[in-house]
């Protein structure tokens, strides 16, 4: 017999695999490919998501721009109602009905009844009723209300002593951010405001003077005051100009005279006119021009108020132009802004004169004065130290006994005016519409809103414009996709 011939040890031979390791290897072949199949589903998984996370931010980011709404959040989690307008049905001289005299297409309809319906669940203690008219449809009822002079299209307001229409379109506004599209549903601030107004005494004119490039109500620029006057109407204030050189005097039933910022001056007999307003209790809110115009200006030295040519300045500021006022002096038109940001573009600052009999108080002052209106640092060589003021109210013959029949005069004087433009009311500076509102208030007698009172009415708005837009789609769709990276480097990474 041939002899066997003896094969090399070698380390393959060594480790040869015996039957047990193949019947286990045989046993653990599944389970390894059901790992690498679970490895590839993940990574399958991982990559989808990379494409659909863009894909679904754009998405999301178009939508968001085709509807770019104003949002009312309620603020009251038991009536969803506003503090402002809570208020006004707590002063309802009577038991309310409400008609939508309006078809149920109507596109107020909708969200008109939502609100009439949370102010009836709202008002257990003063009755509050809701009814629907469909001026094609409900032919006898809306021939009762056609009858009693009630617009077709609108929201009717009842009540024992008084009756007003609010008409469907006004519950919408245009939206103030560029670019928006879609209207903007504000029912509940202007409901609030019709309720108040069924009490409310006859509507007071503010009158804005003419003729020297003055700033205007009816402005829609953003150097305009469309949209202050816009709220100060709903307050019971409408707007109308006043041209002193082609009137006798300044009409009676005047509620205050407004001067925005005019460029040119005045004619003497003009200035004669607003000093007899004053002489006789009339009320002033005077807007200085960021140019000094002495023969404008002089005039209010006898009310204790003197224009400088300084400038306000401080420490906090947005981005290094405008003025971030976060505390004000005790005044009744600021208690409601307290924790509030009102912001200034470098109005001229006011100095109080000693010798006067009125009574003065700051409304808002800075940290201290300067020439340069660019300049963010103080200069004790030329700069006017602080605090110093920038809007100053003086009155005069508030102690006045009634039966004098002497009327207290009462002035405002503001360094500037954008902070009342609708330049920095379109950018969200919503506590320089309470500001205003309440100086406005504060100068007609007319009763001052509390601060929760005010805000809640006021919209939430992003205020993005194209390339603000543009930045949130890029933004969003960029770090979407990147958390499942930053997730998948941590697990690859750690020890």
């Amino acid at each position: 017999m041939d002899e066997e011939v003896k094969k090399p040890d070698t380390p393959a031979r060594r480790h040869a695999d015996t039957p047990a390791d193949s019947a286990a290897r045989s046993e653990s072949a599944p389970y390894h490919r059901a790992r690498v199949r679970a490895r590839r589903a993940a990574w399958l998984r991982t990559w989808l998501g990379m494409v659909l996370a863009p894909t679904l931010a754009v998405l999301v980011c178009l939508l968001a721009r085709h509807a770019n709404h104003r949002a009312y959040f309620a603020t009251d989690p038991e009536t969803r109602l506003s503090p402002r307008l809570a208020a006004a049905l707590e002063t309802l001289p009577g038991p309310l009905e409400a008609t939508a005299f309006m078809p149920s297409a109507h596109p107020a309809f909708l969200p008109a009844s939502r609100l009439m319906r949370a102010v009836v669940a709202a008002s257990p203690n003063n009755p509050v009723t809701f009814a629907h008219t469909d001026p094609v449809r409900d032919l006898t009822a809306a021939a009762a209300l056609f009858k009693e002079g009630a617009p077709e299209n609108s929201l009717i307001l009842k009540t024992p002593l008084a009756q007003t229409a609010i008409p469907a379109d006004n519950f919408f506004e245009e939206p103030t951010a560029p670019g928006a599209r879609g209207k903007l549903f504000v029912g509940d601030r202007v409901l609030a405001d019709a309720l108040r107004g069924l009490d409310r005494p006859p509507e007071r004119p503010l009158y804005w003077l003419t003729g020297h490039g003055e700033g205007s109500p009816e402005d829609y620029t953003p150097a305009g005051f469309s949209d202050i006057a816009r709220e100060l109407r709903r307050n019971g204030h409408p707007s109308r100009p006043l041209n002193l050189l082609a009137t006798p005097a300044i009409p009676a039933d005047a509620a205050a005279l407004v001067i925005a910022a005019p460029r040119r001056a005045f004619a003497p007999e003009e200035l004669a006119l607003v000093a007899d307003h004053l002489d006789r209790g009339g009320r002033l809110l005077y807007f200085a021009h960021e140019t000094p115009l002495p023969a404008n200006e002089d005039f209010l030295q006898k009310w204790g108020l003197q224009l400088t040519p300084f400038h306000a300045s401080g420490t906090r500021t947005l981005n290094g132009e405008e003025l971030l006022v976060l505390a004000y002096p005790p005044h009744p038109a600021t208690q409601s802004l307290a924790g509030s940001a009102t912001l200034f573009a470098s109005p001229r600052v006011i100095q109080p004169l000693e010798q006067t009999r009125a009574a003065l108080l700051a409304v808002a002052h800075a940290d201290w004065g300067s020439q340069n209106r660019a300049a963010r640092s103080f200069n004790p060589q030329a700069d006017l130290p602080g605090p110093v003021a920038f809007i100053m109210t003086a009155e005069l013959g508030g102690d006045a006994e009634p039966g004098l029949g002497l009327g207290n005069t009462r002035v405002v004087v503001a360094g500037g005016p954008l902070f009342a433009s609708n330049l920095f009311l379109q950018r969200g500076a919503t506590a320089n519409i309470e500001l205003c509102l309440n100086l406005c208030a504060w100068l007609t007698g007319a009763p001052i809103l509390a601060s929760a009172e005010t805000r809640a009415s006021l919209p939430l708005r992003l205020n993005l414009n194209r390339d603000g837009w543009l930045l949130l789609a890029l933004l969003t769709a960029g770090a979407i996709p990147a958390l499942p990276l930053v997730f998948l480097a941590f697990r690859r990474l750690r020890p």
